[in-house]
Order: C-alpha cells, then sequence, then structure tokens
C-alpha cells in the first residue's frame, strides 16, 4: 500500500522498512530495508546518553496524501500485520487509502544554546562512526560502508537511520458488494488484542490510529568513503 506513494518519499529520502515494528529506534543500521542492528546497541558508540526527540513535522507534502488501488493481497505492505485490513483487501474491488499527519524522530544528545534538544543529524552521525570505526560490534558494517566509493557509482550497502518517520493515521475506506462487516469485527479485535488501535465505522471504513509508535520508514544519512582522508564523509542527497 505504501509502495504507491514511493516516488513521492524518495523526493523527501524518505526510505520505506520491509518490516516495520515499534522497537526500531534512530540510529538503526539498514540493509535492503531490514534492520540489521541498533548503533544504540554498541557499548562505546555514543560520546553520551541519546535520547529519542519529541516528533517533528515532515515535508508538508506529505501530510494528506490519498490513494485509490485495487483489492487483492499486497495492501498491507509495509505497515505492520493488520488482520483487518488484509481482510477487507482480499474482499474488495478497491481500497482508498488516506494517510494523515507524517511526522519524524531523531536521537538528541544534551541542547543547543537555545536550550533545544542537540539533534544528532547526518553530519554527526559520520563523525561518531568515524569515531567508533574498530569498535568490535561496529567494524564489520564500516568495512561494507566504506564501499560507497566518493564521487563514484556506489552501492547502498548499509544506511544509518537519521530520523525515524511515522503517520499518526491511515484511513481505509473499502468497496465490495459483500456484507462482510462480522468478518471486519472479529478481526478488529484480533488487532486490538495485538496492540494495535483500529476504528471501524461497522460499514465500510477503517482507521488504524498509529499515534507516532511504529515508524514505516526512514531518512538515511548519505555519505561515502573519502580515500584520500580515511573516512567517511557527508555528501548531498
Amino acid at each position: 500500500m505504501l509502495r504507491t506513494f514511493e516516488k513521492l518519499f524518495h523526493e523527501e529520502n524518505i526510505y520505506l522498512f520491509d518490516t516495520p515494528h515499534e522497537r526500531i529506534r534512530p540510529g538503526a543500521l539498514v540493509i535492503e530495508g531490514q534492520v540489521v542492528q541498533h548503533l544504540t546497541d554498541i557499548k562505546g558508540f555514543f560520546e553520551g546518553t541519546p535520547h529519542l526527540s519529541e516528533p517533528l513535522p515532515a515535508s508538508t507534502k506529505l501530510q494528506n496524501l490519498s490513494t485509490t488501488v485495487s483489492g487483492g493481497g499486497g495492501i498491507g505492505a509495509g505497515l505492520p500485520g493488520i488482520a483487518s485490513v488484509e481482510l477487507v483487501a482480499r474482499h474488495s474491488r478497491e481500497v482508498t487509502v488516506t494517510v494523515v499527519g507524517v511526522v519524524q524522530r531523531y536521537l538528541y544528545e544534551g541542547s543547543t544554546i537555545l536550550g533545544e534538544p542537540a539533534l544528532i543529524e547526518a553530519a554527526d552521525w559520520c563523525h561518531l562512526a568515524n569515531r567508533a570505526r574498530d569498535i568490535l560490534d561496529f567494524s564489520p558494517f564500516y568495512e561494507k560502508m566504506q564501499r560507497r566509493r566518493w564521487g563514484l557509482p556506489s552501492p547502498r550497502e548499509v544506511d544509518i537511520a537519521e530520523s525515524l518517520v511515522y503517520i499518526q493515521r491511515i484511513e481505509f475506506k473499502f468497496h465490495t458488494d459483500t456484507d462482510i462487516s462480522a468478518d471486519v469485527q472479529v478481526a478488529q479485535l484480533a488487532d486490538v488484542k495485538a496492540g494495535l488501535k483500529i476504528d471501524y465505522d461497522g460499514r465500510t471504513s477503517l482507521t488504524w490510529e498509529n499515534d507516532g509508535r511504529i515508524p514505516f520508514g526512514f531518512t538515511p544519512v548519505r555519505y561515502a568513503w573519502q580515500g584520500l582522508k580515511g573516512r567517511l564523509e557527508l555528501v548531498a542527497n
């Protein structure tokens, strides 16, 4: 489902997780959409103790997105397993999907001179990665990160998630000739039991209230290996 917005997300430097879940944190190392390590779990990586920032509004282009997709499997792609959405997708000709409220969260250490959280941003991640290059739990990833060569086409081998991107609410309006309301109510109860907040109007609309809990994507740090200087450096998106 979110894949239909993928081009727009990429224009805003946002990439999707394959299997989003609420345990993902900024500073995740991501390979092909899968989180393979959290830098917050590596002892000695940070100079202090990082904290998770409050949600910040993402690009205004992303605040209210809507599309209609054909029914069938795959509508829930990029979301946690939502039984009621998967049921609706199987039994509907089309599903109209509306995304409301996209926000980002960063890690921060300390405060700026203005008293605001000092966000750990792209250049900071490059500095921390270079500083921690010999830490045992990180060095294999650092070696892979060196493959992204300065000034040359190179693969996106390993990404560092600078920020996580969340959707506050997704609305699903389904178009079907079959009365599936009883089945949707049963699936909704299963979702609620799984910790997902799903509202159903009893007819043709479902709403997933995420409340900034489960990230669907991330903004990557764009770096490259500067061989002459022997370090990773930030490059333009």
